[in-house]
């Protein structure tokens, strides 16, 4: 649904913040380039149109292969 224009942005975000972050597997997850895509485009697609600083406060991509339910400190 993007016009030539957002695509071709959105294309060249996705580019800087894979390089610009860290990307870390876990639980024995091992991370590949649609992965990295997919989070990626995810978090860039927000980042259109908008002045932005890549996510300035997130250095590390923490990718885990399923749902994480933190735990309860009760």
């Amino acid at each position: 649904m993007l016009d030539a224009a957002e695509q071709s942005q959105l294309k060249a975000l996705i580019q800087i913040f894979i390089v610009e972050k860290y990307w870390e597997g876990c639980g024995g997850l091992e991370l590949n380039d649609e992965i990295q895509v997919t989070i990626s485009a995810q978090a860039c697609i927000l980042l259109l149109g908008l002045p932005h600083e890549f996510y300035r406060n997130v250095s590390t991509i923490l990718v885990y292969p399923s749902t994480v339910i933190p735990r309860s400190e009760n």
